[in-house]
């Protein structure tokens, strides 16, 4: 594979860029790593150093920058995936680290998603929190086990307007109209809001 620039990442790494099967890719290395492995612009790495300096290399250091970014809070597979893209780690590298994490249970995209609904499911809405999950790449077939219960949405309303409601003038149609405004930015229907806004107005 040919190698087709080197970018600075600081005073001591470089980012490798090279080109393998039509596509361009790099891998984050060090001044030492390059010498070792003769590595200029425009010069050909053999296949066996690539996979030399994955297996040898870049594996065990991705290993490491993972378990140090789970030691302070925890992460889909996706979110970890994009950590190590932006710390230009090849995608094979990435499968690796990801294979061995789920397989040791440092990774778990239903846990973290139990958690989530645990943490915040009384105050967003079943749009809003599926919403969120997506983003962080938890898969559709685990959202729809976690949030396929009806009972959760109305929990997550009532909650919300027992905790904003309290002391609220709902009669006054300036606080009736923030109020429905808010919930419903919450992802909860104007029905349902309605409907137990007028229970909380009129108990």
């Amino acid at each position: 594979m040919r190698i087709t620039r080197i970018e600075p990442l600081g005073k001591r790494r470089s980012a490798v860029y090279f080109i393998m099967e039509g596509e361009e890719l790099y891998m984050p290395l060090y001044a030492g790593e390059l010498r070792h492995y003769h590595m200029e612009e425009e010069a050909e790495l053999p296949d066996e150093a690539f996979e030399e300096i994955c297996t040898k290399i870049l594996n065990p250091r991705a290993m490491q920058r993972g378990e140090y970014l789970l030691t302070s809070k925890w992460y889909t597979a996706a979110e970890l995936a994009k950590k190590f893209r932006e710390n230009r780690y090849p995608e094979c590298v990435i499968t690796y680290v990801l294979d061995r994490f789920t397989e040791y249970g440092f990774i778990d995209d239903r846990r973290y998603a139990e958690r989530y609904v645990e943490s915040v499911g009384k105050k967003k809405s079943v749009k809003q929190l599926r919403l969120d999950l997506t983003r962080k790449g938890i898969d559709r077939g685990i959202l729809d086990d976690l949030l396929s219960d009806p009972a959760q949405e109305m929990t997550a309303l009532t909650s919300l307007i027992e905790k904003r409601c309290k002391n609220a003038d709902l009669s006054d149609p300036k606080e009736w109209n923030k109020q429905v405004r808010y919930l419903m930015g919450k992802g909860f229907s104007y029905e349902m809001v309605k409907e137990e806004l007028l229970k909380h107005r009129y108990p």
